[in-house]
């Protein structure tokens, strides 16, 4: 009985410390159950630990990475087919590169919609730009100088 009671609150703490957002939340059964704003204020409490924390945070990141992609807004983020013709790829690179100067590669496939397959992306990458293997800006990749100076030309 004792344990039966025990696994029983055990259930309802873990019902109650799993949330999804800042406002929504579940709701155990039971006589003992609360509601209202102290409810609120210990489910808010909880988005720091557990499952419900880790959902939370990675629905907050998501909510984050749509805010930061709207300042990569170069270009038509329509579906369109893939982008495989090396001039096509070079002109789309260096149009990310004209915005900001260092970029991942994860930051160009998101900027491009996901146009660009990774391959071909990577091909011109070596071409047109260098690679930081270590320091400030570590797995970026930035215009090769010989690029930059004729980029500024026109």
């Amino acid at each position: 009985e004792a344990n039966l009671s025990r696994y029983r609150t055990l259930l309802k703490n873990r019902l109650r410390d799993t949330t999804v957002t800042k406002k929504r939340f579940v709701r155990p059964g039971g006589e003992a159950s609360q509601s209202g704003p102290l409810k609120a204020a210990k489910a808010a409490a909880s988005l720091g630990s557990g499952f419900g924390g880790s959902v939370a945070a990675f629905g907050q990141n998501m909510l984050d990475a749509k805010e930061k992609a709207k300042a990569f807004d170069v270009l038509d983020r329509s579906k369109g087919p893939p982008i495989t013709e090396t001039a096509a790829v070079r002109t789309m690179l260096f149009e990310l590169f004209s915005k900001k100067q260092f970029w991942s590669a994860k930051e160009i496939k998101f900027a491009s919609g996901g146009r660009l397959p990774d391959r071909e992306m990577r091909d011109a990458l070596r071409l047109i730009a260098t690679y930081h293997k270590n320091g400030e800006n570590r797995n970026m990749w930035e215009l090769k100088a010989e690029f930059k100076s004729a980029s500024a030309k026109n």
